[in-house]
């Protein structure tokens, strides 16, 4: 898990980029401001742009403690997800 203000920081520049956007257009940079490692995922799931914007003002309206309890209940939620080693991403 990124650090509060990275993650905010990374939503923040994706909803700029966004803007102009009805759909998130690249779901690993959205997937990125949470995530830390390399995943896999469904690339072609939409994602509205204004959901995203949504849930930032909902985190940026929150005390900092509060961002914190949300964000990091975000994380326990993502750790739950079964990961799956891919040994073919060797360098050699």
């Amino acid at each position: 898990m990124k650090d509060l203000q990275v993650t905010l920081q990374m939503l923040a520049e994706l909803i700029r980029r966004s803007s102009l956007e009805e759909f998130i257009q690249d779901n690993g940079i959205l997937i990125a401001c949470f995530v830390n490692q390399a995943v896999t995922y469904y690339q072609k799931q939409d994602i509205p742009v204004q959901l995203v914007i949504d849930f930032y003002e909902l985190v940026t309206s929150l005390s900092i403690a509060k961002q914190k309890i949300l964000i990091d209940n975000i994380d326990i939620r993502l750790s739950t997800i079964k990961v799956e080693a891919r040994d073919d991403e060797l360098p050699f």
